[in-house]
């Protein structure tokens, strides 16, 4: 016989429920467009989809970027991230699901557009290197807190008319001093950091102070960097350029640097130029460029010219020590450097900026205040009550250490 059901064990059955009907997805999961962007990390990622038979966003970056709503002046593809996969549309069509990673225009990447620029300049010039001669001094200049981007004291175009004068004024001198005698076998730039202005978080209404981004305040500075480097590299002597870091190159959140000491913008501009000039080694090769790269280098450089060592730091590393007098704080952290065996402790002459103002104290060593070439800061006048007087220092150093300190300040060429 055939048992026939338990009506209790017809509880157990449970049939499936009748459910909506689902429309077909135009995009199934995973192949979706998005855009994401973690200003934490600089990072982010665009996703979109194209027809089998459409170009590659490869082809053509920025109108990928701009299709995507990103600005391509702001952001760029890192290499080599781009992936892809096919999937079927609702029509039948295949498509490509196309992913790649962005990063914002920071420090430390070289845009094509800067690159191409420079190496076009750098081309076109030329000149012979001169024949290394043993003289008995060098010629010294600083380029200190040009701080490009800020509006204020006349703005970007102001400083770039004060960085062409100065060191139009700076070779004259240096010219003179040839006239009179001096045999000078070398000429040390030294690059003292701030070089530009940074958009936030160093002072109280800096943002509204400043007229260029980061990307534009960097392709200024460089090509300023560069024009000035090539007209010392006409004066037939070997020139070194000497790069540190200052706290506006510094990529700062919260009014604090999030990320590292070599990740900074005056690096990045010491670099442009030391790459461009190294695609014209014809007439080029008498220019050497020395700056920190690696993640373990010292934010200080130290250099040996004529039995002396010249100490550069930008200055913003002077915490305490000397109360309110700036050459006082130098001498008071140089102290400090020198009893832990650090580099630059033992520098005979230090030459340092970021406070803006021209100061030389002989105690026993040679410390040297460089003054700034940007246009002034409202900001400290109402804070500090203080007023800078931009120009460029320039001195000569031979064995006896520094002689002939000279500030260039004209306004103009005419004056000249």
């Amino acid at each position: 016989m055939t048992q026939k059901p338990n009506k209790f064990q017809q509880a157990l059955e449970f049939a499936k429920a009748q459910q909506a009907k689902i429309p077909k997805r135009e995009v199934p999961n995973g192949v979706e467009p998005y855009v994401e962007f973690d200003q934490n990390t600089g990072e982010g990622t665009v996703a979109a989809n194209r027809g089998i038979n459409e170009p590659s966003p490869a082809e053509n970056w920025d109108s990928f970027l701009l299709e995507n709503g990103i600005s391509p002046e702001h952001f760029k593809v890192l290499d080599d991230t781009m992936k892809f996969r096919t999937w079927d549309g609702v029509d039948g069509e295949k498509k490509v699901h196309y992913t790649c990673t962005i990063v914002a225009r920071i420090a430390g990447v070289l845009d094509e557009e800067l690159q191409e620029s420079l190496v076009k300049k750098v081309n076109k010039f030329s000149a012979k290197a001169p024949k290394k001669s043993k003289g008995n001094g060098a010629f010294v200049t600083l380029f200190s807190d040009w701080q490009i981007g800020k509006n204020e004291g006349g703005g970007t175009e102001a400083l770039v008319n004060r960085v062409e004068v100065g060191v139009a004024e700076t070779i004259q001198k240096f010219k003179q001093y040839q006239s009179m005698g001096y045999n000078l076998d070398e000429i040390v730039i030294g690059c003292m950091g701030d070089i530009v202005e940074g958009c936030d978080g160093f002072y109280a209404q800096q943002t509204y102070s400043v007229e260029y981004d980061d990307r534009a305040q960097q392709k200024i500075a460089t090509e300023l960097m560069f024009a000035s480097i090539k007209e010392f590299s006409r004066l037939d002597v070997p020139v070194t350029v000497i790069t540190v870091p200052g706290n506006h190159g510094e990529n700062r959140k919260n009014g604090k640097s999030y990320t590292t000491f070599m990740d900074n913008k005056d690096l990045a501009v010491a670099y442009y130029t030391d790459f461009a000039m190294r695609q014209n080694p014809s007439s080029f090769s008498h220019i050497e460029h020395i700056y920190p790269e690696h993640l373990d280098d010292d934010i200080t450089l130290t250099y040996n010219c004529h039995g002396n060592i010249l100490g550069f730091v930008h200055g913003h590393q002077f915490r305490s020590g000397g109360g309110a007098f700036v050459p006082a704080k130098a001498q008071a952290w140089h102290k400090n450097q020198k009893y832990g065996d650090y580099h630059i402790g033992f520098a005979n002459i230090l030459n340092f900026g970021h406070f803006h103002h021209y100061t030389f104290v002989e105690d026993p060593q040679q410390i040297i205040g460089a003054p700034a070439l940007d246009g002034g800061s409202k900001w400290i006048e109402q804070t500090h009550g203080k007023l800078t007087k931009p120009g460029m220092l320039s001195y000569t150093v031979d064995k006896y250490g520094v002689n002939n300190l000279y500030k260039a300040q004209k306004k103009s060429i005419k004056e000249l």
